[in-house]
Order: C-alpha cells, then sequence, then structure tokens
C-alpha cells in the first residue's frame, strides 16, 4: 500500500484508482484489526487521515470510524480526536463531542501551535454538534473560526450551515457558487441535490447529481445519490442499474441493506415476483417487511396517491405535511407559508392547523382512523393526517395510500424523503398512542365523503382542544369544568390518553390515576405508552407506581423519555448528581428539549457547580427564550449563585410578562430579601400569598422575615398558622410551625405539628427529626436515639435524612463509644455516599467526628473508598486531603488537592493547596494558589482576604486594600470590618465602598460597618448614630448591639453596656468576641476587677455555662494583666524603685484575679478541658512553666485528652530535667499507642532518643517519619545532621537537598546542606548553596559568614576578606568574631584585618 500515492489520488478526486490500491488487501483481510501491523508503522497521524478519507470517499464509514478510534488511541492530537467526534455524532452522542472537543479547540487556537486546517477541521465538527443540539447562535460563531482557520473556499460548509438553520434559499445560492470548486465541489453538488430534494424537487435534484457525475466522475456517493432519485422519480430500472454502479465501484460500501430494501420495493412496483422472493431468502432483514409475503397476493388492489415528499424545516412537521398534502390536493404553499398561519414557538396545534385549512375553503374533520375509514378517504383522493406521538413529542405524518398485496398503508413522514408502509397489524403499535387521531381536509366537490366521519367524534375533538386552549390562559377559571367535560368522555380512550400526557395539576389527581390504570390496561405492551404512564405518576409524585411502570420498559438505553423520568426520580429525592447524570442521557439521545437543559442546570447548580448550571441553563433560554419555566430556573440559579441583584432583575423581566404569577414575586422577594430590602420583601411575600394562597412558600418566607429581619415574632407565628389553615397539604409549613414552637419550648404544640406533617407526608425528614427533639426536650434520649435508628429503614435511600439524623445523634452525644456508634457512623457515610446535593457542612461534621485515631483511620477508609467509587468526587478527594493535613501528611494532602484540581475547576482544592503552603510560611506559593482561587472565582472572599494579609507582610499596601475592596464587594458579609477599617490610614475612603456594597448586604450591614469606619475616624458620635439607624431596622441582631455596647463604652457608659454585653453572653455563650468588650467595661483597677466578679457571681445559669463564662472573662483580662507586668519591667529603674511596692502588688492582684477566674471555672466543671488548656497558656506566658505542667497533669486525672497530653509533652521535652523527659517520653507512648502514625508525636520520640544518646534508633525512626511525609522540616534536618556528623556526607546531602526541594528558603536547611558539601569536599557547591541562600536574604550575617568560609577555602582571598569585613563591620554581638577566631581557613585574613 502506498499511502502517499493514495492521497494524491483522493486530493484528485480519482477515488476509484485509491480504493484499487487497497482493494487486494480488503479482498484478503476485510476486519481492519487485522491491519494493525501495517498500522503500527504509522508513527504520525497523517496516514491514518488519508486511509480515513478514502474510506469516507468510498462509503465504508465502519471502517474509518474504527480507524479513527484507533489513531485517536495512539495520537490523541485535536486531529484524531476531531475524527472520534464525528463518529460520536453518528452515534447520537452529541454532548459527549461538545465536552470533549471544545476545550481542546479553545486551547489549540488559544496557543496558536496547530496546524491551521486541523483547526478548521475541529470547529466545523463543533458546529455540527451545536447545530445537532439546536444551538445556532453558537454555532454561527464557530463558523466564523472555520472561515478563518481553513485554507480554501468553503461554500459546502456554509451550505450545510443554512440547510440545517432552515434558509434553504440562502443555501442553494451559496452552493451554487461552489459547484466547479475542485476541492469540495463534490459535496457542493450532494448537498445541492439533497437540499431539492428536501424541497420536494427530484427531478432537479437529479440533473445536479448527474452533472456533479461528470465533473466528478470517481466519487461513489454521487452514484448512490443518483439511485436515490431515480427511484424517487419512479425510474426504476434506471435506478437498479445506479445501485449496481455503485456496488461495482465502492464494492465494500455499507449501503448494503439500504439497498436490498430499496431493490425489494423496485422489484414489487416492477412485479418482478422471481427476483423479489430470492431477494428476501438472501436478505434477512427482509422478512420481517410486507415484501415477503406480497408476491402471494398479486392480484390485489393498490391505491397511492401522486404525494411529493417534502423535508420539514425543524419543528415543521405540521406545515410540512400540509404542503405536501396541498400540492396533491390542488392548494400550493410552501411550509414556510403556512408556517405563517398555524405554527407557534415551539409546534403548531392541529385545532389551529383545522380553521387555516378551512379558511382555504376544505370542509375539515377530526375522526379516530380505522383501517376502513382511511382507505375510503384515499380512495376519492383525499390524503389523511395522522396524529403521532413519540414519547414526549407531538408529531404527525401523511398517509397517501393502501396497498393490499403488501397488507399495508403508504404513509410519508415529514421528516424523511422516502415514505414507508405500515402493515395493518401494526397499525395499533404506531398510533394507539393517539388512539388514532386523524384530520381529513375535504375539498368542497367532496363533501359528501364526510358522511362517512361522524360528527359528534369532530365535535368531541374540537371542544377538547378548545377547552386546552383556555386553560392556557387561565387553569383556575377552566380547571372545574374541563375534568367535568374529560369525565363526560371517558368511553373515548383518547380522554384517557389526553390526560395522561397532559394533565398533571393536583386537582386533577385522582382522574389521572384513574385513566392511567386504563391506558395500562388497555395499551401496557406498548413502549411508549408505559413511558407516558410513567411520566403521570412522577408528575403527581406517585414515585413507586412510576418505578414500576419503568421496570416494564424496554429498550430504555436508548429512550429519552426514560432518562429523563429517571432524573425527575432522582431531582424529587434531592439525588442531584444522579438527576443531572439522567437528564445528561436523555439529551444526549434528543437535544431538541429546552426543559430537560433546564433540569440538568439546576440539578448541578444544586449540586454546588453553580457556574456550570448557569451556562447549561443559557443554553436553555437559547432554545426557548420565552419559555416561563426556563426562565424562572435560570432566576433560581442566579440566585444560588448569589447573584442577587442579577437575579432580581431577571425576574423583573419575567413578573412585566407575567404579572399574576405567584411564584415570581415569591422569588423576587426573595431576591429584595437578600439584597436588604426587607419592606420591598415583604410586599412581594404578600403578593404572592394573595395571588395563591395554597401555595405554602410565601408563608413560610414571610414568617421568617417577621421573626428574624423584623424581630415580630407574632406576626411570624400568625402568618404559618394562615398557612395551614389555607394552604392544604403543605407539611413544611407544619414543620416549620413545629420548629418555631420547638424554639419557644412549647414541645406538645411543636409535636402536634410534626404529626399533622407525617399525615400529609410519611418521608417528610424534617418532621421526624423534629419529633426526634421533642422527645430531646423531654428528657426522653433513649427514645429519640431508637425513634431515629428505627427510621434508617424508612430513608435507606435518603442522604438528608442520613446525614442530619446522624448529625444529631452524634453531636447530641445520644450515642455512646461501640457498635450504636459505629451505626451512626454508617448514617453520615452512607448520607454522603448517596447525597448529590451540597454537602460540604456535612463533610465538614464528619471530619469533626473524628477524633480518635481509629476513627480518623475510619474516615481514611471510608474517604478512599469513596474516591474509588467516584474519582472525580472533589468534595471526598478534598476532605480526605483534610484528614491526612490534620494527621501531618501534608505531602498525600497536596497530592489530593492538585488532583482534584485537575478534575474540576474549583475554589475548594487550590484554597487548601494556598493554605497548606501557607502554613509552610511559603508564601510565594500560597499567594499563587490564592490568586488561581479568584482567577476560577473572583467573587471567593476568602482568597482576597488571605492575599490582604499576605500583601500586608510585604508592605504592599496598594494590593492590599484592593483585595480588601474586592473582599467588600463580592462578600460584604464575611469581611471583619472594625479590623479591616483599622489597615487604613485613612478609612474614610472606605464610605463609598459600603454604599456599592450595600444592596448585596443589606442596610443592617450598612449601617453597621458605616458606624465602624466613623469609629476609626474617631467621630463616636457619627458612630452611635449609624449604629442606632442599624438597631432601628432590627433591635435584635447581636453584632449590632455587640457593636452599640463598644460605643456606650467610649462614651463612658458602662452600667448600658454591661446589661447589653450580658444579655448577648447569655444567649451565646462562646461567643469570645463578646468577652473582650466585657471585660473592656471594667476598669483594670483593683475595684474595677472586684467589681468584674460580683457581676458573674450574679449570673443565673447551669454550671457547665457558668464555667464557659469565667473561662472565656479570664482569656479575655489576661492579655491586659500580662501588659501591666511587662509594661512595670520596662519602666526606668527610678521610676520603679520609687512605685516598686505599689507595682508589685497591683501586679498580684492582677495575676491572681486572672488565676482565681480560671479556678472558678474548673470548680464549676471539672471536665472543662478548654479551661485547663487556657490555664496553662497563661502560667506558661508567665513563664511559670512548673505550674502550666501541674495544670495540664491535673486535667489528666480528670479525663484523658489526646490534645491535653500533646500540650503536656511540649512543655515538659523542652525541660532539662532527664525525670521530666523521662515523662514526656511516657505521655509520648500513650499517645503512640492511640494513634501509632502520629508524626508530630513521632519526631519528638525520635529527639528524645537522640537526647538519651541512642542515635540508631533514632535515626531509623526519623527515616521512617520522613518517608511517610517528605515534607517534614525538623526531622529531615535533624537526620542531615546526623549523617553530616557520622561523616555520611552523599546521604546529608541527598536527605537535605530533598528537604530544599520542598522548602526552598529555609536557612537552616541551607545551611547544613552548605556545611555538609564543604566537610565532603565540595566547597564549590557550598559556596553555590551560600550563594543561593543569599539571594533572598541578602543580609543574613550567618550566609555571609559561611561565604566569607568557602570563599577562603577556595583561595579566593580578596572576595573573602571583604565578605567578612562587612560580617564583622555588622555584627553588634561580638559573635562571628569569636567563630571566625576558630576557622583555620580565616586566620590568614583576620590577621590581614587586624593589620587595616
Amino acid at each position: 500500500m502506498n499511502i502517499e500515492r493514495i492521497a494524491t489520488y483522493i486530493k484528485e478526486k480519482r477515488i476509484i484508482e485509491a480504493l484499487e490500491e487497497i482493494k487486494p488487501m480488503l479482498q484478503k483481510i476485510e476486519h481492519l484489526f487485522r491491519w494493525r501491523t501495517l498500522l503500527r508503522t504509522w508513527n504520525t497521524a497523517d496516514s491514518f487521515h488519508h486511509l480515513i478519507r478514502l474510506f469516507d470517499y468510498a462509503l465504508m464509514y465502519r471502517h474509518s470510524a474504527l480507524l479513527a478510534r484507533y489513531a485517536h488511541r495512539r495520537f490523541s492530537t485535536l486531529q484524531t480526536l476531531t475524527w472520534v467526534c464525528d463518529e460520536w455524532l453518528e452515534e447520537r452522542r452529541p454532548l459527549d463531542a461538545e465536552e470533549a472537543l471544545r476545550p481542546r479547540l479553545e486551547e489549540a487556537i488559544a496557543n496558536g501551535k496547530e496546524k491551521p486546517e486541523h483547526i478548521a477541521r475541529a470547529a466545523f465538527t463543533l458546529v455540527r454538534t451545536l447545530l445537532e443540539m439546536r444551538r445556532i447562535e453558537e454555532a454561527q460563531q464557530w463558523m466564523n473560526v472555520v472561515e478563518r482557520y481553513e485554507t480554501v473556499p468553503i461554500y459546502d460548509k456554509w451550505g450545510y450551515f443554512y440547510i440545517e438553520t432552515g434558509d434553504r434559499d440562502r443555501a442553494e445560492e451559496i452552493l451554487r457558487k461552489g459547484l466547479d470548486e475542485p476541492e469540495r465541489g463534490d459535496m457542493c453538488h450532494l448537498l445541492l441535490a439533497d437540499l431539492y430534494a428536501l424541497n420536494g424537487c427530484q427531478r432537479k435534484a437529479l440533473e445536479i447529481v448527474e452533472r456533479g457525475i461528470k465533473r466528478f466522475p470517481q466519487v461513489p456517493a454521487l452514484y448512490a445519490e443518483k439511485a436515490r432519485r431515480l427511484r424517487d422519480l419512479q425510474e426504476y430500472k434506471a435506478a437498479l442499474e445506479a445501485m449496481d454502479e455503485v456496488d461495482r465501484l465502492a464494492p465494500f460500501h455499507v449501503h448494503r441493506r439500504y439497498f436490498a430494501h430499496v431493490r425489494a420495493q423496485i422489484y414489487y412496483k416492477l412485479g418482478r415476483w422471481e427476483e423479489l422472493k430470492a431477494l428476501v431468502q438472501t436478505e434477512k432483514s427482509l422478512a420481517s417487511t410486507p415484501y415477503a409475503r406480497a408476491g402471494e397476493r398479486a392480484s390485489l388492489p393498490q391505491v397511492i396517491l401522486p404525494l411529493v415528499p417534502v423535508v420539514q424545516k425543524h419543528n415543521y412537521c405540521v406545515p410540512a405535511s400540509l404542503e405536501m398534502m396541498l400540492r396533491l390536493l390542488g392548494t400550493e404553499r410552501t411550509q414556510d407559508e403556512v408556517a405563517e398561519h398555524i405554527f407557534d414557538v415551539r409546534g403548531s396545534k392541529l385545532s389551529t392547523t383545522v380553521h387555516y385549512l378551512e379558511t382555504l375553503g376544505f370542509l375539515c374533520r377530526f375522526f379516530i382512523g380505522s383501517t376502513e375509514r382511511w382507505k375510503r378517504l384515499v380512495d376519492a383522493g383525499i390524503p389523511v393526517l395522522l396524529s403521532v406521538d413519540y414519547e414526549q413529542s407531538s408529531h404527525v405524518q401523511v398517509l397517501f395510500g393502501y396497498d393490499e398485496r403488501l397488507g399495508a398503508f403508504y404513509v410519508q413522514d415529514p421528516n424523511m424523503i422516502e415514505p414507508f408502509v405500515v402493515a395493518y397489524d401494526e397499525v395499533e403499535k404506531w398510533y394507539a398512542g393517539t388512539h388514532y387521531l386523524s384530520i381529513a381536509a375535504i375539498p368542497r366537490e367532496k363533501e359528501a365523503i364526510a358522511m362517512l366521519l361522524p360528527e359528534e367524534e369532530d365535535q368531541y375533538f374540537r371542544q377538547l382542544h378548545a377547552f386546552a386552549e383556555k386553560m392556557d390562559e387561565d387553569e383556575q377559571a377552566y380547571m372545574a369544568p374541563f375534568l367535568s367535560f374529560l369525565r363526560r368522555h371517558e368511553h373515548i380512550p383518547y380522554t384517557w390518553l389526553y390526560v395522561v400526557k397532559h394533565v398533571g395539576t393536583e386537582e386533577a389527581k385522582d382522574l389521572l390515576l384513574d385513566y392511567t390504570e386504563r391506558v395500562l390496561a388497555q395499551y401496557g405492551d406498548i413502549n411508549d405508552l408505559l413511558l407516558v404512564a410513567a411520566k403521570a405518576y412522577v408528575y403527581v409524585k406517585e414515585i413507586e407506581r412510576a418505578e414500576a411502570v419503568l421496570a416494564r420498559v424496554k429498550g430504555k438505553a436508548q429512550s429519552p423519555l426514560y432518562h429523563y423520568l429517571r432524573g425527575r426520580i432522582a431531582f424529587y429525592e434531592s439525588r442531584y448528581e444522579e438527576a443531572s447524570r439522567y437528564f445528561r442521557a436523555s439529551l444526549q439521545l434528543d437535544p431538541d428539549q429546552p426543559d430537560v437543559w433546564s433540569y440538568m442546570a439546576l440539578s448541578i447548580t444544586y449540586s454546588g457547580k453553580e457556574k456550570k448550571g448557569l451556562e447549561l441553563s443559557q443554553i436553555a433560554l437559547t432554545l426557548h427564550p420565552d419559555d416561563l419555566f426556563i426562565g424562572t430556573n435560570h432566576g433560581i440559579m442566579l440566585f444560588q449563585a448569589k447573584q442577587f441583584q442579577e437575579a432580581r432583575a431577571f425576574f423583573d423581566q419575567l413578573l412585566r410578562r407575567h404579572k399574576h404569577d405567584a411564584y415570581l414575586w415569591y422569588e423576587r422577594a426573595r431576591c429584595d430579601e437578600r439584597l436588604g430590602k426587607i419592606r420591598k420583601a415583604e410586599r412581594g411575600f404578600l403578593v404572592a400569598k394573595a395571588l395563591d394562597g395554597e401555595e405554602p412558600y410565601p408563608y413560610l418566607a414571610l414568617a421568617d422575615l417577621y421573626e428574624n429581619e423584623l424581630g415580630d415574632w407574632q406576626k411570624a407565628e400568625a402568618v404559618l398558622l394562615e398557612g395551614v389553615a389555607k394552604a392544604g397539604c403543605a407539611p413544611a409549613l407544619h414543620v416549620c410551625l413545629g420548629d418555631w414552637y420547638m424554639e419557644r419550648e412549647e414541645a406538645e404544640k411543636a409535636e402536634a405539628h410534626y404529626q399533622k406533617a407525617l399525615e400529609q407526608e410519611e418521608k417528610e425528614v424534617f418532621a421526624h427529626l423534629g419529633l426526634a427533639y421533642v422527645m430531646m426536650q423531654r428528657g426522653q434520649r433513649a427514645e429519640a436515639k431508637q425513634y431515629l435508628l428505627d427510621k434508617k429503614l424508612l430513608f435507606a435511600q435518603n442522604g438528608e435524612f442520613l446525614l442530619n439524623a446522624g448529625k444529631m445523634l452524634l453531636a447530641n452525644e445520644l450515642v455512646t463509644e461501640g457498635e450504636e456508634r459505629d451505626a451512626v457512623f454508617s448514617f453520615l457515610e452512607e448520607g454522603l455516599r448517596i447525597a448529590q446535593f451540597d454537602v460540604a457542612e456535612a463533610y465538614e461534621f464528619y471530619i469533626e467526628q473524628l477524633t480518635a485515631h481509629s476513627l480518623v483511620d475510619r474516615g481514611v477508609a471510608f474517604l478512599e473508598k469513596l474516591i474509588n467509587e467516584r474519582p472525580a468526587d472533589v468534595n471526598a478527594l478534598c476532605y480526605l486531603g483534610v484528614l491526612y493535613e490534620q494527621s501531618g501528611m501534608f505531602s498525600k494532602a497536596i497530592d489530593l488537592y492538585e488532583r482534584a484540581s485537575k478534575v474540576q475547576k474549583s475554589t475548594f482544592p487550590l484554597y487548601r493547596l494556598a493554605e497548606t503552603y501557607r502554613a509552610f510560611e511559603r508564601w510565594d506559593e500560597a499567594k499563587r494558589y490564592y490568586e488561581a482561587c479568584l482567577e476560577v472565582d473572583d467573587t471567593f472572599a476568602v482568597a482576597h482576604l488571605r492575599l490582604a494579609v499576605l500583601y500586608e507582610m510585604e508592605e504592599n499596601m496598594d494590593k492590599q486594600r484592593f483585595h480588601l475592596q474586592k473582599a467588600f464587594v463580592h462578600e460584604p458579609l464575611h469581611v471583619h470590618v472594625e479590623r479591616a477599617v483599622a489597615l487604613f490610614e485613612d478609612p474614610s475612603f472606605l464610605i463609598q465602598i459600603l454604599e456599592s456594597a450595600r444592596e448585596r448586604a443589606g442596610d443592617v450591614w450598612y449601617y453597621d460597618s458605616l458606624g465602624h469606619v466613623y469609629g476609626a475616624m474617631g467621630d463616636v458620635a457619627k458612630e452611635k448614630e449609624a449604629v442606632e439607624q442599624a438597631l432601628r431596622l432590627h433591635p435584635d441582631h447581636p453584632d449590632v448591639l455587640h457593636h452599640y455596647a463598644k460605643t456606650l463604652i467610649k462614651e463612658g457608659k458602662s452600667s448600658e453596656a454591661i446589661a447589653i454585653l450580658e444579655r448577648l453572653i447569655e444567649q451565646d455563650v462562646r461567643n469570645e468576641s463578646l468577652y473582650e468588650t466585657y471585660v473592656q467595661a471594667f476598669s483594670y483597677t483593683m475595684r474595677g476587677i472586684g467589681k468584674l466578679r460580683e457581676r458573674l457571681g450574679k449570673w443565673k445559669l447551669d454550671d457547665q455555662k457558668k464555667s464557659i463564662i469565667y473561662m472565656h472573662v479570664a482569656s479575655a483580662l489576661s492579655p491586659y494583666m500580662m501588659d501591666i507586668t511587662w509594661a512595670k519591667a520596662e519602666d526606668s529603674f527610678a521610676k520603679r524603685l520609687w512605685t516598686k511596692a505599689k507595682a508589685w502588688t497591683k501586679e498580684i492582684v492582677a495575676v491572681s484575679a486572672v488565676l482565681d477566674l480560671y479556678e472558678t471555672s474548673l470548680r464549676l466543671d471539672r471536665g472543662n478541658m478548654e479551661a485547663y488548656e487556657r490555664l496553662a497558656e497563661f502560667y506558661e506566658a508567665a513563664e511559670l512553666t512548673d505550674d502550666a505542667i501541674k495544670t495540664l497533669r491535673r486535667a489528666l486525672t480528670c479525663k484523658w485528652n489526646a490534645d491535653v497530653a500533646r500540650e503536656l509533652v511540649l512543655l515538659l521535652i523542652h525541660s532539662e530535667s532527664s525525670k521530666l523527659q523521662k515523662e514526656a517520653s511516657e505521655w509520648i507512648e500513650r499517645l503512640l499507642e492511640e494513634q501509632p502514625n502520629d508524626l508530630a508525636m513521632l519526631e519528638l520520640k525520635a529527639f528524645l532518643l537522640l537526647d538519651d544518646g541512642r542515635e540508631e534508633e533514632a535515626e531509623n525512626l526519623l527515616r521512617s517519619i520522613i518517608e511517610i511525609e517528605p515534607l517534614l522540616h525538623r526531622s529531615i534536618l535533624t537526620l542531615g545532621t546526623i549523617y553530616t556528623t557520622k561523616q555520611r556526607y552523599d546521604e546529608a546531602i541527598a536527605i537535605l537537598a530533598n528537604g530544599l526541594s520542598h522548602h526552598p528558603h529555609d536557612a537552616e536547611l541551607m545551611q547544613e546542606l552548605a556545611r555538609a558539601y564543604d566537610e565532603a569536599g565540595q566547597t564549590e557547591k557550598a559556596l553555590s548553596v551560600a550563594n543561593e541562600w543569599l539571594e533572598f536574604a541578602e543580609e543574613d550575617l550567618f550566609a555571609r559568614y559561611q561565604r566569607a568560609c568557602y570563599l577562603a577555602k577556595l583561595g579566593r582571598m580578596e572576595e573573602a576578606e571583604r565578605e567578612l569585613a562587612h560580617v564583622l563591620d555588622e555584627d553588634e554581638t561580638g559573635d562571628f568574631a569569636e567563630l571566625a577566631k576558630e576557622e583555620p581557613a580565616l586566620a590568614p585574613l583576620l590577621r590581614l584585618l587586624s593589620k587595616k
């Protein structure tokens, strides 16, 4: 095989000659798999390209598909991916094609390294993909890319584009221009012929094909097209000859079976019975067709009307069908002309169609079709419009003939050029789904035939469609009479079918269930009607029935509706990731489903991928811009993405068109609430409630608004009670009321509402959880626990219940150690496994519970298993990384975060990478990953805040302010305004930023923040005025009240401030920020501290809460007490002498006050481990280490706590006492028994072994630690030092150099590495390390001292002298002079310097 010659032949369109090159191989080895030996010798994709083109030209598409896949596995280039995507389009996989091709193509355009023709080819495949999905505007944009990169004229491609977009006139104009093009002229001929055939101009199509054959005589596709056109023109003998010619020219073509069917039709038409019989015997696919028995009834009649096939434009099935019918009836209209009268956005109503035909002068009849009626109409020369439904799509076809010899009708589908036959015994399978609904357009001169068609049937269908149109206008007004009409006509099966397909409201539920059962009973063996029945069950939330019917469906894999319904079920059950996969599978098979695009977008949004969700929603909007359902969903997704202003504007637009839509009012009001427009929100919710009093959502929203924003709990209760009275079946309202009463400790009322919720919906998750809380409040903890455990079976597949129940059981300590605790962890783990909504909070809770070593191991095992099941689960990857971080295994964590960041562009893994590097003080890398977070999401406020801190360290105030401003703009509620304003020399400029963030954060936040700005400016009056304005809007807002207390302290009104703060502390005893302010309200004098103690003694809370309060007060007081102590130490000697007695008294009182508070905290709650730890920290800060050790020992005597033990170890290990170090060793062993891989403790154990002279054991242990975690700086440094000391220089250099790869700017590692090189006799390398060290630490005197040493050893004395002189001049301690005296290499330099 000469591939170069084949390439030349193809370029010159000498396809038959090219085919001759490979024909011997094809005849010998037809299957491509046996060509692998040859294919392996080809080292570029070009050879494959030429062979694929030859196969395509030779109509050998299966061969080219196999070759494309093989080439892509070999080379995986943009070119080979394009070939594979072409095949995917043929396999109905447009979504796969786009997802694979678009990013590669965009990358290729960006980097400019691909050949232009490869980009053009890939872009055109993407165009075809987008056209397949009806995304016309995007396809147009990519056609421009094709034109920019293509190197030859692209008339064929533009022609194809305009054919697909329905502009056939423009397509004809362009294709005619390309007929004489040598490169693509053959394709222009084929496309133009196809275009004429689509329009019903078969003779013109044939003329173009024959012209093409003259111009390109070796292109087999032209001969195949000629055979089709001759068949359509009923030139049967010529068509047989043309097919023979194709067989001769391209003997391996894929059309053999199709040609067999065409030949069968032609033999039948020509009465060549023997040839037909022989063909049926050899071609198995003909055995089940009517042609198999045609010869037996050769004498029977046939009537075929001269219908000219016309192929519809997008969604023009009715207009195209009418064009064919009207031409036959002598009234010519094109489908475009017809569509102007009957087409409406997504289709044509049959009622509008009949009205249009009647305006043309026809007598029209709706009727229930039958074999006899259809035949009589055809006998009269009248075609019949048949209604046929495909899964979710309504469609029509034209019946234009019958043939008794075949026992079949002739039907023309407007989607196809070729008619098809429907055997009489298959009529039910095809048309029972619409109960044979038919329409006849009868010319006035043939009115008598209308007598065959009962007028009552016509009236029934007209009334039904009239009701349907009225329901579209005002469903509420017409619902009752429509249901009455349906009941009166339930003897007609079409009524059942109509209800099952089109009626899904709660009011019609009983009727729907009744008729669905009838449909299943009568048509249970028809697949499409099984799907329709399942759809009805899904729409009224009869999920178990839907599942049962779906189980009976055949051919599930190829059914868009089956996948859609599976998606709806998963969506209803909050399994959003699963739902999105089903919706995607449905769209893959049928992309022209705007509603399904919208559902997939919602599912992905609810899975936490808001950006992707909005992209998909935009596709749905493009496909159907005026659809209310799609528009509403888009607004919801904007809201989910926290784009509240954009969401409000979008809902505002929708409300202009749908002023009485209650749900739109509700959604816009939600936006107003989030934007701080509380009164607007209230009005919106009230309007929604007034428009539709049966929906629960406005009541829930109003109750939340009244309670949490306006502080009016009485209104909140009243609106909820109004809701349960008016909304009927609304379990969510009862749950909300139950929760409301629980917060007020009215358990009886709460229980009643939870029970009512369960009466309305047995699987209402939060009602079950509420009942468990009721039991807990009554002290029935064991019963609450058992209740939740018993419900696991009911909610085995409900992640929401499992996660919330597991959290309740653990957070409230309802389970103890052992089997019950394991069972509860299985709640969380199973919930995380099956939950497909955003479960980040649940992951965090789960990780927090993994305290003991055995639980950490369990968590690691669970998450590793989950990742094996779902390798692309970013949450699982990142939280496993968090577990490794907590265990000190940072390199494993980093690997997981990097893996997650490649799976999905998400801030989570990037942020964790930034945080990990920040912990290692690798500031540049941390900064890079924070910046990467912002590339993914510029609104990620936490990254802006972190960068602000890093830039503060660099003293880059401009960038610090920039990122703070960004944080204010994007997530103002995440910014600690009080701290932020302190960073600015002139905080007044922040007033404008606060104003811009006001709409997003709300008025309460705005005025509170404004107060902080005025406070930083020193204007206490304006600060207080702003805070009071915030309090007027929300009198009980805890943050604003806290701020108000601070302003009172500034004004000297401490008593009022103390009262407010004590009320706030009682509400949240763990809010540590309150205590600092609380302590400030008292003077730091003996009298002030005494008053503080007196106030604390009056608090009437349980001992546990009081213990927490005393502990936090002590912690808040500690810094001020220490300030007093250290301030005295820094005073002048004379002053200290004069005030000595007084100062010591104050100091002792201050310290004893703090100690007394801590001791009181511990007396109130001996188990308060945090108080022991804080007391120990206080002792340590005061340099009372022995007391700190005693405190921690005391804590461990009371209760074992691993964290406390670790703190004790750190104190003991730094002691010089061998006794205390031995105790440290004992505690370490106990900790390692509990957690053998505790790297921090293993490190400390190694250091203790070194101190004890057990170097070999220490070395082995350090080596194993570094194998587990190569990032541990202290282990690396220590082991490297050991190796250097033992003169094992190669090992020292290896370990230290590897350490520097992880800690590139670490001075200690560089110092030790330089020393190892020097002692190993590699002083040049030692100098190189020192030079590198000085690049980022220019004034590090030790580095410069080492450099002087190495220069001296290398004989570079002048440089060494300058370096040493600099060190000695800058050294204020004299230490380096002493070091230099001990370094022999520096002795000559010291002598020189001393002389100078």
